[in-house]
């Protein structure tokens, strides 16, 4: 009958889909795993990182994955169902520098399907405090006089005029903006910022939680 003989061939089609999307995750996968440490060890012999994580304190470490990755150190460099955490993992963060020149979602959200894959690959070959270390030394913390500002030591520098080690925990709170780092520039947007802050301490004081995983700017903790 044509009709079943249409469906055989949507079956195969879709069969053949299937297998083709797999084969291209798992080379993808393989790829990233093979290449990771050579692209941090080129990373870090072009870009100094001379900011130690160990530099914050531990209650300032807990504050900024609490806010920028709650599960960090549990996940396997992808979390979908912690409230807050957003489409994006510290992990996923750090392949954005390491592996894309310019990030873009794309047609069908192809890069962020391939940033995903790089993540996990990512996280099986670089231990949680070398990724952090990358992290909080070149992640992306707005822009300023047509240079980007990567960093909590450059952003602090730049935006306080002062070292790190001396920033306040009102001013550290008002850095801790990765996600929407020019829609709460310290500069332009001052009191958005100081209202996202506000959010923060109520979620870290445990005074609410986010709506759901979209929730990165905490509306849910608004007053």
């Amino acid at each position: 009958m044509p009709t079943r003989r249409f469906l055989r061939g949507i079956l195969k089609v879709a069969a053949l889909s299937v297998i083709a999307v797999v084969a291209a995750a798992t080379i993808q996968f393989g790829w990233a795993y093979l290449r990771t440490p050579q692209i941090v060890s080129q990373f870090e012999r072009s870009t100094p990182l001379p900011f130690d994580p160990a530099q914050f304190s531990t209650v300032r470490c807990e504050w900024l994955l609490t806010v920028d990755d709650p599960t960090f150190y549990r996940h396997f460099g992808i979390d979908s169902k912690t409230r807050g955490a957003g489409d994006t993992t510290i992990n996923q963060g750090i392949v954005k520098f390491l592996f894309f020149d310019q990030f873009e979602p794309g047609l069908f959200r192809w890069r962020k399907v391939k940033q995903t894959i790089i993540a996990v690959a990512f996280n099986a070959r670089v231990p949680k405090n070398e990724q952090l270390r990358l992290f909080v030394n070149a992640v992306y913390l707005g822009h300023r006089d047509d240079h980007d500002v990567r960093g909590f030591s450059h952003a602090s520098e730049v935006y306080f005029g002062k070292p790190f080690a001396t920033l306040n925990d009102e001013e550290y709170l008002e850095l801790i903006d990765d996600r929407c780092p020019n829609k709460y520039d310290l500069t332009t947007h001052a009191s958005q910022n100081h209202e996202r802050v506000e959010r923060i301490k109520r979620l870290l004081a445990r005074a609410c939680e986010p709506a759901c995983v979209a929730d990165v700017e905490y509306a849910s903790c608004a007053k």
